[in-house]
């Protein structure tokens, strides 16, 4: 690991991104995968950043870091208000499990708050390219129950649990068209970074 840690800090980032990726053949780990964001933000490749705290969160999404991580990736973009939203769920992460501030969305958050003005608006179409271009799954949401809102795809034999907490774009019933990742849980598999069409 610290290998990592001086080639990043020497600037050697290809050298870096081999040992992280060594590392992962052996452990998908959602650190590592977060080691990989922050190399590609320094090398300013935002997509390969984007697509490694995106398995961050697969791994672990009750991992304040990685919501932070996914914070500083989407600030990258000019995308303030994705940002700010998970700041806000990094906050409560790591306030939930540790009972502690977290000074790194602090200071994202001034930094975000210094380039809002009155005004902006979010590039959703940028928002949207971004998610769709990375989203791994795609299906139509059958057996919808509005009260609960949650229903099911299937995708290669197999049934993915969709909850509407899950929606990062869009809107969803029966029969919506949606792009997504997969989450396996102790009750099976659902769908996450949900985009319905």
């Amino acid at each position: 690991m610290y290998k990592r840690q001086i080639e990043n800090k020497l600037s050697n980032y290809d050298r870096a991104i081999i040992i992280v990726n060594d590392l992962l053949k052996h452990r998908k780990k959602d650190y590592l995968y977060c080691l990989l964001t922050d190399i590609y933000l320094n090398q300013h490749v935002y997509e390969k950043a984007f697509e490694s705290v995106t398995n961050a969160l697969l791994i672990n999404n009750n991992n304040h870091k990685n919501h932070y991580k996914l914070a500083k990736v989407y600030y990258s973009y000019g995308l303030y208000n994705h940002a700010l939203s998970e700041i806000e769920k990094a906050q409560s992460l790591k306030q939930k499990k540790y009972g502690s501030d977290y000074e790194e969305c602090n200071n994202l958050k001034k930094l975000i708050s210094d380039k809002i003005s009155d005004g902006y608006v979010e590039n959703e179409k940028l928002f949207n390219s971004l998610v769709n271009n990375n989203a791994k799954h795609e299906g139509n949401i059958t057996g919808y129950n509005f009260k609960k809102q949650f229903g099911f795809v299937n995708i290669d034999n197999m049934r993915v649990f969709v909850h509407i907490s899950n929606v990062i774009s869009g809107h969803i019933k029966n029969g919506t068209h949606i792009h997504f990742d997969i989450e396996k849980t102790e009750k099976g598999y659902q769908a996450i970074n949900i985009v319905a069409k």
